[in-house]
């Protein structure tokens, strides 16, 4: 693995995914059959660093914190992604250097922990219907 950061279990814990950051892409491990792994690449990123933190909510949806140098962006950037590996959503956040994700219990808000600025930041999250 090229410099992996995040990992997230799918709601079921039948898929492991990996933020692959040097490949910017993001790796799916299915286990089938038992202690047999399968590695797919579940999605490529293109543009900035690589993919640093992942959090997969109840539903299935993986928000991906796309990780990039300060000096390179302005901005952060969290995608994301259904079951499926289709984006349904892009976050902006205020520094790009995005070094953590994870909900809260109830889903309600998105936690982004960003380096560049040392903040904590608190997204509303809209459920999934």
């Amino acid at each position: 693995l090229a410099h992996p950061c995040g990992v997230a279990l799918s709601p079921d814990e039948k898929n492991l995914y990996v933020a692959e950051t040097a490949m910017n892409r993001i790796l799916r491990f299915t286990q089938h059959p038992p202690q047999v792994f399968h590695c797919s690449v579940f999605f490529q990123l293109s543009g900035r660093f690589g993919p640093t933190a992942l959090a997969v909510s109840s539903s299935g949806d993986i928000y991906v914190g796309h990780f990039d140098f300060a000096q390179n962006a302005a901005e952060g950037r969290i995608v994301v992604l259904n079951q499926d590996g289709e984006v349904t959503n892009q976050i902006s956040c205020p520094g790009a250097e995005i070094t953590g994700l994870s909900l809260t219990p109830d889903e309600q808000w998105l936690i982004v922990a960003e380096r560049s600025s040392a903040s904590l930041y608190r997204y509303p999250l809209t459920p999934q219907n």
